[in-house]
């Protein structure tokens, strides 16, 4: 008997992406649009109230980055009062506000009183945090 020829059948994860297709991780989750914290972590409204209401007197490291720059070993040990280290933000750009290291909001650099202050002008939204959490 003949046998007929079989179609081997590809699996489409050893397939090659097409090149009009964007190629996403499988294990990341596509985001969901929520309206409220207690939608997202699936809390009543009162029952996360009361939750944060435990929280509010929980102190939290506030950083603000200016800028950053990658010196030489040799660079640093030259490093002595009165050098300057050009950073990789220039004057105008915003500065980067972070909540434990996380990075929170844009702001602008004043002084208040005789002491610097940051103006904020934008609050990063969860998809930003999440794309600049690698960055840090």
């Amino acid at each position: 008997m003949a046998e007929e020829p079989r179609e081997e059948q590809q699996n489409p994860a050893d397939s090659p992406p097409n090149p009009g297709e964007a190629s996403k991780p499988a294990s990341s989750p596509e985001p969901v649009a929520v309206s409220s914290v207690a939608e997202a972590v699936g809390l009543p409204e009162a029952a996360l109230d009361a939750n944060i209401d435990l929280l509010l007197d929980v102190s939290l490291n506030v950083s603000v980055e200016v800028g950053r720059t990658r010196l030489p070993v040799e660079d640093i040990l030259r490093l002595s009062t009165g050098s300057i280290v050009r950073l990789n933000r220039g004057a105008n750009e915003p500065v980067e506000l972070r909540v434990n290291g996380k990075l929170v909001a844009y702001g602008e650099v004043v002084v208040v009183n005789e002491c610097y202050a940051i103006r904020l002008v934008q609050i990063v939204d969860a998809g930003q945090r999440v794309a600049a959490s690698g960055k840090g």
